[in-house]
């Protein structure tokens, strides 16, 4: 086996807060209440986001060349108007995770919520391409998640080297984990120029409890079996927690 065969075997084994009222809950689950909408339009500045990249060697950044800007105008009229967050980094690994991440506070302490995400980013990633691992869309998973922890990239030994990986269980690629949900992939109909894609976790059942202040942690970011270049522009993340 590979060093590379036994990493991939490895990895299988402010913001802008609005108070939404509306009827909690839904498909008979608990007793409900009013949801909470936390909304961050990057359009504003980053607003406390920060972001991380895992996956990957450690004491290999320059080898990735990893981007961040907190914020930048988005290329393309994708978003008309706006600026961005723009996150880049070039995969060397066969997988790498680039991610966003923020707390939120003013929930209820120790209560369970289902989560829903929708998040707005421009790609000039073209669907239906090839590439090595992958085409450069559909091999870019979009993941979204609340954990009760913050989530961070922490040191792991894969087949007698040290890497990063997160300490949340995220998935492998292109398939979720219990701390996120798969929103999707960052393929658009491009020749070359960014394009803006919404995303949405939809009804799906995730959820999450909170501290015991009342406080959790939202993660976003991009799994990629994509063996190259990736950069992206986040416009807009929303997450709605409805108690149960």
């Amino acid at each position: 086996m590979t060093r590379r065969q036994a990493f991939r075997a490895a990895l299988t084994a402010g913001f802008s807060l609005a108070l939404l009222l509306g009827s909690g809950g839904c498909g008979g689950s608990g007793s409900g209440g009013a949801a909470t909408t936390f909304t961050f339009d990057f359009d504003q500045g980053v607003q406390g986001w920060t972001h991380g990249f895992a996956d990957y060697p450690v004491d290999d950044d320059a080898n990735f060349e990893f981007l961040f800007d907190a914020s930048v105008p988005i290329p393309d009229g994708a978003v008309p108007g706006k600026r961005g967050a723009r996150i880049g980094g070039s995969n060397r690994s066969d997988d790498l995770f680039m991610f966003l991440k923020q707390k939120v506070s003013g929930l209820e302490a120790d209560r369970t919520y289902r989560v829903r995400f929708d998040v707005r980013l421009a790609s000039n990633a073209p669907s239906g391409g090839v590439g090595a691992g992958g085409g450069p869309g559909e091999s870019v998973t979009v993941k979204a998640g609340a954990v009760r922890s913050e989530p961070k990239p922490v040191q792991q030994n894969m087949a007698g080297t040290p890497y990063w990986r997160m300490n949340v269980e995220k998935g492998d690629q292109s398939v979720g984990g219990r701390d996120v949900l798969v929103l999707g992939n960052i393929g658009v109909p491009t020749g070359g120029a960014y394009v803006r894609k919404d995303l949405t976790s939809g009804a799906s059942a995730f959820t999450v409890t909170t501290d015991s202040t009342g406080s959790a942690w939202l993660l976003v970011g991009t799994d990629s079996g994509y063996e190259g270049r990736t950069v992206l522009y986040y416009s807009r993340i929303e997450a709605v927690f409805t108690p149960l």
